[in-house]
């Protein structure tokens, strides 16, 4: 399932939509001081002030602001059904 959600084209919004609903669980481990460092405009570009949370996506990891990654959460979940469709195109069944 992976390797063809790696085919979707990360250009196209559902494309990213749906690597995030299906691999958002993956886990970080941080370094033994518990520090994950990003630069200060990839924090500004995020929003980030304080509470982050990073989220695996297939081959790549996204850093999200609490509060946007709650409403990404949201969108993910109203556009379930909707996006589903494109699994079915690739190939994929659920």
């Amino acid at each position: 399932m992976a390797e063809k959600m790696q085919s979707m084209s990360l250009t196209q919004a559902s494309s990213r939509l749906i690597s995030r609903m299906f691999t958002s669980g993956a886990d970080l481990e941080p370094d033994r001081q518990g520090r994950i460092l990003l630069p200060t405009y990839l924090r500004d570009h995020a929003g980030l002030a304080d509470d982050a949370v990073m989220v695996g996506s297939i081959n790549r990891l996204e850093i999200w602001s609490k509060e946007s990654w709650a409403k990404e959460t949201q969108r993910m979940l109203a556009e379930a059904d909707q996006n589903a469709e494109q699994l079915g195109v690739l190939g994929i069944q659920l």
